[in-house]
């Protein structure tokens, strides 16, 4: 035993001595980056949970260079803070940098493998890829949404002119009764809280909370997911359990509600009932079809709505910190409509400084600023370094809208940086992800906020709210760390221009009066094992 001991330890010590020099190899080519300890890597050079991942990486940037690396328990992360590379690598390389990490805690404990952007670069990942494009997947597709979003941006004008100061809340309103009506022809309730509009703000919520990068512990440590939670520091599965329960309902619920009214005859059109029509096979839909049809509508549902009240939280910030802006768009919408209309679509190619501070919305705030990751399918390189297979990729997509070197002054909001002669890059380019995992729904997203936009500016002042003594209370524009950015809670007042546009805006809620809410639709027998908990969250 001892004779074949000492045959055999050459042999161990030469593939262990082997394992070294591969392992030092690799970490030479790798792009630059803090020196990792033995076993664990560069665990304790990651952020803490409270600090924005931008703004933590942007320091390696300095240090290392704009390609910087990490490696954590054998998993590397590669964090770009050079455009160049992120065109090469995520978009003339897509085939090999479309896979999407393992996130164990997303996936797994929460139950949402299916949703879009979790799915890895598979057959079934492209057919739900495809089955969104039909819909919404490019400009003309996107136009039939447009009467749509016209009603949902009016009404939103006359919710906020009998609350000016809950804008915020309108926005939410707006952005889920809008992508409800599309994806499910549902109606919301006006009045009171809607069970389905609850259920889905928590899908959304439940989402952008269990992909946040580098947060959850079996992210880092897979082998906590066999863990009994009893245990000390397992707290996070309940979170997950959680967010399993409320975005399954959120998925399941609206899809049911839809069967229900088109076996009635009673749906209004929608890119759920248009797939059921056109994929059901003698009145049946397979298994794999429902499957696809609920996802990806739950998925667009909560890339959608998060999305756009960032941005307009975004745009509101800044006309308050920059009243110039606000004066010189309101001045050219004025001059092409009047006062005694509203914007519409057809008014867009005519309004070149509106689109800029639509374009500059984008830029300022940057709703995604480390985009999604990606993951390599194979070994690439670029100026020398290698992105290795399974390695992630994060893209800096924050500083590739600051960078001073690509666009001037990058913390003043300032439109004209992308008309003639400065024309600075579109954030378009970079805003909307990279590759095969561009949002498919960008070209509804634009028109969206192009609306929502355009129908504020015409319609309210916005300004410094004042204290007691009558002084303006100041605002900065101070992120709240998530994988959706978000503007801190600030200060304003929105004021309706004038007696005219006040008589436009109450003729709105005749024109546009709210529909009978579908909300009670929800409590049919088909929908008894979720009645209790949709009152419960409509309380």
């Amino acid at each position: 035993m001892a004779h074949l001991f000492l045959l055999g330890l050459p042999i161990v010590l030469g593939v262990f001595v082997y394992r070294l020099i591969i392992q030092w190899k690799l970490q030479r080519r790798l792009p630059p980056g803090p020196k990792p300890l033995p076993i664990i890597g560069n665990l304790f050079d990651l952020p803490s949970r409270d600090e924005p991942g931008h703004l933590y990486w942007i320091k390696h940037k300095d240090k290392y260079g704009p390609i910087s690396s990490v490696t954590v328990l054998g998993q590397t992360t590669i964090f770009i803070h050079d455009v160049e590379a992120a065109e090469y690598i995520l978009n003339k390389k897509s085939q090999q940098s479309s896979r999407r990490p393992e996130f164990k805690f997303s996936s797994n404990i929460c139950g949402l493998a299916d949703f879009h952007a979790n799915q890895q670069y598979t057959s079934r990942w492209r057919h739900n890829r495809k089955t969104i494009h039909k819909l919404m997947g490019t400009k003309k597709l996107s136009e039939k949404f447009n009467p749509v979003q016209v009603g949902e941006v009016r009404r939103l004008l006359v919710r906020t002119l009998n609350k000016t100061d809950a804008l915020i809340k309108n926005f939410r309103f707006q952005a889920s009764s809008t992508i409800l009506k599309v994806i499910y022809g549902y109606a919301v309730d006006p009045v009171k809280a809607d069970p389905l509009v609850i259920l889905s703000e928590r899908l959304a919520k439940g989402v952008v909370d269990s992909l946040m990068p580098l947060t959850w512990a079996v992210d880092v440590f897979p082998f906590l997911e066999h863990l009994p939670q009893r245990l000390p520091g397992m707290g996070w599965m309940e979170r997950g359990r959680q967010i399993k329960t409320e975005s399954h309902k959120a998925i399941n619920v609206p899809f049911s509600f839809v069967q229900t009214q088109m076996a009635t005859g009673k749906h209004r059109p929608s890119y759920v009932s248009a797939l059921v029509e056109e994929m059901s096979q003698d009145s049946k839909l397979s298994v794999d079809d429902e499957t696809s049809i609920k996802w990806t509508a739950g998925t667009m549902f909560s890339a959608s709505s998060d999305s756009t009240v960032s941005t307009l939280t975004g745009f509101i910030l800044a006309m308050v910190m920059f009243p110039e802006v606000q004066s010189k768009a309101r001045d050219e919408l004025d001059s092409l409509i009047g006062t005694d209309r509203l914007p519409e679509i057809a008014d867009r190619d005519h309004l070149p400084y509106i689109n800029a501070v639509i374009s500059e919305a984008y830029r300022w705030h940057t709703i995604v600023p480390m985009g999604l990751a990606h993951v390599m399918a194979q070994d690439e390189t670029f100026n020398g370094y290698l992105f290795p297979k399974d390695a992630q990729i994060w893209p800096n997509v924050w500083w590739f809208m600051h960078d001073p070197n690509v666009y001037a002054e990058p913390e003043s909001f300032d439109p004209e940086r992308f008309l003639e002669p400065r024309n600075e890059p579109d954030p378009r380019q970079h805003i909307f992800g990279y590759g095969r995992r561009i949002c498919p729904g960008r070209y509804f997203a634009d028109d969206q906020i192009f609306l929502s936009i355009t129908h504020l500016l015409a319609s309210f002042s916005f300004t410094k709210q004042t204290d007691d003594l009558g002084m303006d209370i100041d605002v900065k524009y101070e992120p709240v760390n998530g994988v959706v950015n978000h503007p801190a809670p600030f200060c304003y007042k929105a004021t309706i221009r004038g007696a005219n546009k006040e008589a436009l805006i109450r003729g709105l809620g005749k024109q546009y009066h709210w529909e009978e809410s579908d909300a009670e639709h929800l409590e049919s027998s088909r929908f008894a094992n979720h009645k209790n908990t949709l009152y419960a969250a409509s309380i």
